[in-house]
C-alpha cells in the first residue's frame, strides 16, 4: 500500500498548453492513491516557494481549472507580475 500524506507542486517558465492538466493528473493520481492526501500549489512560481506562499488544492478549486489550459490556477511569478503591472493607476 502506498501512502503519501502531502506533495507541493510549482510552476515556472514561460506559457505552455495543459498546465492545469498537468496538476490535475497529479492531484488525480495522488487521491487516488490515498484520498487523505493534500495536494499544495506553491504560487507565483518558485517565489512562492521560498516565500512560504501556497494553497491547498482542494476538489472543488481543482474542479474550476479542470481540462482548460494555462498556468493561472496557481498564478506563476510570470502571470503574478503582469498582473500588478497591469493594475497600476
Amino acid at each position: 500500500m502506498f501512502i503519501l500524506s502531502q506533495i507541493g507542486l510549482v510552476l515556472s517558465g514561460g506559457q505552455a498548453a495543459g498546465g492545469h492538466n498537468v496538476i490535475m493528473g497529479i492531484f488525480d493520481m495522488v487521491k487516488k492513491m490515498n484520498a487523505d492526501s493534500k495536494v499544495f500549489g506553491f504560487l507565483m512560481g518558485p517565489h512562492g516557494v521560498y516565500s512560504n506562499h501556497y494553497m491547498e488544492i482542494c476538489s472543488d478549486y481543482m474542479n474550476l481549472y479542470r481540462n482548460m489550459g494555462g498556468f493561472d490556477m496557481i498564478c506563476k511569478f510570470k502571470c503574478y507580475r503582469e498582473f500588478m503591472n497591469k493594475t497600476k493607476l
